[in-house]
């Protein structure tokens, strides 16, 4: 695995706008792994905490809510099975459509 970058250092990454892209991968556990591309690096290096290398969530609307409190946008996602969200909604149709 390539080197990995620490939370602290891309939360300052983010804000000096020195990250490109964000790319999140899901493990065969169903536990989900966040990755990033900075400074013309063109290889993923996955993000890693004091505890754990590489830094994993149990929940993909958890990483997508920190994702979004940073001022993140837009990431990529990779999935390698269905995702149940707490925000999961069947899909209804519009009512008063005319036919």
């Amino acid at each position: 695995m390539h080197d990995a970058i620490d939370e602290k250092l891309l939360k300052h990454l983010i804000y000096g706008r020195g990250v490109s892209d964000f790319l999140i991968t899901q493990h065969v556990d169903g536990q989900f792994m966040l990755s990033v591309r900075y400074a013309e690096v063109s290889d993923w290096v996955p993000v890693r905490s004091r505890e754990k290398n590489p830094r994993t969530w149990a929940r993909l609307d958890t990483l997508a809510s920190q994702l979004w409190k940073l001022g993140v946008r837009k990431w990529y996602t990779e999935l390698t099975q269905e995702v149940v969200t707490s925000h999961a909604h069947k899909l209804r149709p519009k009512k008063n459509l005319p036919e």
